[in-house]
């Protein structure tokens, strides 16, 4: 546990700052492959489901060092940790500018990397430097950084790519990995004199490093029902956003920059969900209640959105994307913040880390599960609505134990 915070205590909006810089800049690195993807198919004769591989082995990298990398988190500590996620990104980047055999899985592992310190250094860096009372809107704040990265993605490198070429939207790319940097060196030190009193050499792989996160969220009734809700979640909403562009513009036939724009606005209703729904945890509703109604409005978005796709013009689906962004992005703050709320002070990092595995299980099932629906349903569209019944699913699933409980 923290030793009682001193002078040495940085100021909680600058954490802030920071965690939001550094997540942004790796979703943005998240992002890019499926934004890029057209490009990608173009130049470097990539095909739409190595797309899909890419990116999923981007959040296994994710997931996967996760997993088994508390340990390392706890041995770097957080200003490291961040540094190790930064360096990461500029070394993916770099090799999925190379059109070689196995490079793009090798850049998958890289972004995947890159993306790792995000969730358990960030959470852990808020829970224990920002004020109680407010944690549901800081979390949303801190969650809606990566909506940002999408919608900076959507924006500029399709549009970089489409004026200068391929590989000057990846250097583009890179351009907020920098900014990341430059933006803990302020901090740097005060963080790494906190670490030093926390981090341990020695064990960063032991088998309780390993299980940790597993084990202290599935042995917690409620921190194992606010994995399985943000796994469904997840689940959805990675189809959505590795996807989508390339739905919109090879089976739709809308230009890449149109696409790129909806899914800058699917990432922007995302941004903006995050700020209203953790407002919302802190200030009408429960964070149980706001989690059921995100879970309906993502079965209804991901039924009504693909119905009218193939009939709509941009403006219409740019609408769409919007609503659907806010619905099925926008509780992943008040998730973290209850989460991080309910863990026991000396295991959060295991909390953060089994939560965000859990839920990454469902980034990583939902790209490698949309082909499947693809062919077993026989289109694009149907394969998006099928979609709808795992969080249709979960809300039963809730409503019914909360009932049980009451009996």
């Amino acid at each position: 546990m923290r030793s009682p915070l001193d002078s040495r205590q940085p100021d909680w909006r600058l954490v802030l700052l920071v965690v939001c810089i550094a997540h942004c800049a790796a979703t943005t690195l998240m992002r890019v492959v499926p934004v890029l993807g057209p490009d990608l198919i173009v130049n470097h004769g990539w095909t739409p489901e190595l797309i899909g591989h890419v990116s999923t082995i981007a959040n296994v990298g994710s997931v996967g060092f996760v997993l088994i990398g508390a340990g390392v988190f706890r041995h770097l500590g957080s200003a490291r940790g961040i540094l190790l996620g930064l360096g990461s990104g500029v070394a993916g980047l770099a090799m999925l500018a190379v059109p070689a055999v196995g490079m793009p899985l090798l850049a998958g592992i890289l972004i995947g990397f890159s993306h790792a310190p995000s969730h358990p250094v960030g959470n852990d860096l808020l829970q224990n430097h920002s004020p109680q009372g407010h944690r549901s809107l800081i979390f949303s704040i801190k969650l809606s950084a990566p909506a940002l990265g999408g919608v900076l993605s959507g924006l500029v490198l399709p549009a970089v790519a489409l004026t200068y070429g391929l590989y000057t939207a990846l250097v583009t790319a890179a351009i907020p990995l920098l900014i990341g940097a430059l933006a803990l060196i302020p901090l740097y030190g005060q963080l790494r004199a906190l670490d030093a009193q926390t981090t341990r050499n020695g064990g960063m792989f032991n088998m309780r490093n390993v299980t940790g996160p597993m084990r202290t969220v599935m042995l917690d009734p409620t921190l194992r029902s606010l994995a399985m809700t943000g796994f469904i979640l997840s689940l959805v909403h990675s189809a959505w956003l590795v996807y989508l562009p390339t739905y919109l513009s090879v089976e739709i036939g809308i230009p890449p920059i149109v696409s790129g724009y909806i899914f800058a606005v699917l990432q922007t209703g995302a941004f903006l969900g995050r700020l209203m729904l953790g407002w919302g945890a802190d200030k009408i509703l429960t964070p149980r209640s706001v989690l059921v109604w995100a879970l309906i409005g993502t079965a209804v978005t991901t039924c009504i959105l693909p119905a009218i796709a193939p009939y709509s013009n941009g403006l219409v689906l740019g609408i769409l994307a919007l609503i659907t962004g806010i619905a099925a992005a926008g509780w992943s703050g008040v998730q973290v913040a209850e989460v991080m709320r309910l863990a026991k002070p000396d295991s959060l990092i295991d909390a953060a880390s089994g939560v965000m595995v859990t839920t990454g299980a469902g980034v990583i099932i939902g790209p490698l599960l949309f082909p499947f629906l693809i062919n077993w349903t026989g289109s694009w569209e149907a394969a998006f609505a099928s979609l709808a019944i795992f969080p249709v699913l979960a809300v039963f699933t809730l409503i019914f134990r909360r009932r049980s409980r009451r009996v």
